[in-house]
């Protein structure tokens, strides 16, 4: 088990109209050295996940029902989702999370305080960056897009479930 510091997310956007019986996988990368968050214009090597398996990134991932979409408000999702991949993770003296998407200042504080929570951190020792197409310009967020996509392409649903690198959803945040 790797010491986490940087963090890269992002899901496999394949949509529940499209195919609702398959969640989302939600997918946390670790990164230790910063050049992983530089920006950059980057591709995406879909049909290679050897080359992210020679990088060493340890990763944990989250399967998101439509249930879940339901069930969880919209504002507490990026918190929940976040703690969940970091719960049991050790975590360095800060940490970095580079989220691809949009999410508004509300989310992201709640977020904060669900990893402060989650890890035992300070709340001002976490960073939430986020943005569009961050899975094209920050390395550790796309290799999150890239194993995302590997996840939900090339496993079953029964290999999912039993991975080891699966994470439970914390629904306590819920409320």
């Amino acid at each position: 088990m790797s010491i986490w510091r940087y963090v890269g997310v992002d899901e496999s956007n394949h949509g529940f109209n499209r195919q609702s019986d398959i969640p989302e996988i939600y997918v946390a990368v670790s990164a230790q050295s910063r050049e992983e968050t530089e920006l950059r214009n980057l591709p995406k090597f879909r049909d290679d996940i050897d080359f992210i398996e020679e990088t060493n990134n340890d990763y944990s991932f989250l399967l998101f029902s439509r249930a879940d979409k339901l069930t969880i408000p919209k504002s507490k999702k990026l918190g929940i989702v976040l703690g969940s991949l970091l719960a049991h993770e050790q975590v360095r003296e800060a940490l970095d999370m580079y989220v691809d998407g949009l999410w508004n200042e509300w989310d992201k504080n709640f977020a904060i305080e669900v990893l402060a929570d989650v890890t035992a951190m300070p709340k001002d020792t976490i960073k939430i960056k986020d943005g569009t197409d961050l899975d094209r310009r920050i390395k550790i967020v796309n290799y999150a897009d890239i194993r995302a996509y590997w996840l939900f392409s090339r496993k079953s649903l029964e290999d999912l479930t039993e991975n080891p690198y699966r994470k439970e959803l914390l629904r306590k945040y819920v409320r």
